[in-house]
């Protein structure tokens, strides 16, 4: 078993490492963004040369350092996040955390703009070229899980795409008559939880499925104590959930208290 001390330090270690990656990280790689790149200009530019060289190595930064917690569970902060990247963002604008949006100075989001984990992007590479066109998404329009925007693409007033679909098919007539319906069907535009309800509900459901998932991995039914825990420390797999390698350090049959203990802890420090 572990000191009290030691589970002290590990919950101070949660809660610093928490607000690095809610706040810090994403700070810095918006920083790098506005150090590097400026305001992203539509062109064409030689593939290999030094703006794409630029352009690369900010995507890298910005892809390693995340958009954080802070801004991936609220959408508020998820849309200043944006506009401090550089992107016009509208009011009311609703935007999945899976949202995949880049080259954010030439995208313009016009008010209530719903947009699922999709692909918004005016980047695209042709003839030895790397080219950027801007992206314009009216008020009321949006766009459906896994579709995907590219360079000059233009969505008129209330027209949504829906799933698995392209800008190309932006300027089809039939559109508009069931843009209603692809509304309906973007995740981002269903009512919220409260946060009552995400952290008294939501989250022990979450750890309970995390939880339930590694229960034979860590307390097998048949085996001695003895036997289960010279298996687990010779499997590497129990490394790769934050649970199972926190959890493994106890005796079989408490892991699971132990466990829960200390998560009730992490989201209590996170919230107070």
């Amino acid at each position: 078993m572990i000191s009290s001390c030691s589970t002290l330090h590990f919950l101070i270690c949660i809660w610093v490492t928490h607000t690095i990656l809610s706040l810090l990280l994403p700070m810095f790689a918006i920083l790098i963004k506005w150090v590097l790149i400026g305001r992203y200009k539509p062109g064409m530019y030689p593939l290999w040369g030094h703006y794409y060289l630029r352009w690369w190595f900010v995507t890298r930064v910005v892809d390693a350092c995340g958009i954080g917690p802070l801004f991936r569970y609220n959408n508020w902060w998820r849309c200043w996040y944006f506009r401090l990247l550089g992107a016009k963002v509208g009011q009311d604008v609703k935007i999945s955390p899976g949202a995949q949006i880049s080259e954010w100075d030439l995208i313009s989001i016009g008010d209530g703009v719903v947009i699922d984990a999709s692909v918004i992007s005016p980047f695209a590479a042709q003839g030895g070229a790397m080219i950027l066109k801007p992206i314009s998404m009216a008020q009321l329009s949006g766009i459906g899980v896994s579709s995907v925007l590219g360079p000059g693409d233009s969505l008129p007033y209330g027209v949504v795409l829906g799933p698995l679909s392209c800008g190309l098919e932006a300027n089809n007539s039939s559109l508009e008559a069931v843009s209603k319906h692809h509304r309906n069907l973007v995740r981002p535009s269903f009512p919220e939880p409260s946060q009552l309800k995400q952290w008294s509900i939501g989250v022990p459901c979450i750890l309970f499925v995390m939880m339930w998932a590694v229960r034979d991995r860590m307390n097998p039914r048949g085996m001695g104590e003895e036997a289960v825990i010279d298996k687990r420390e010779d499997d590497h797999l129990y490394d790769v959930e934050p649970i199972t390698a926190f959890a493994r350090i106890y005796r079989p049959r408490f892991w699971w208290y132990v466990e829960r203990s200390m998560q009730r802890r992490r989201y209590a420090t996170l919230v107070f």
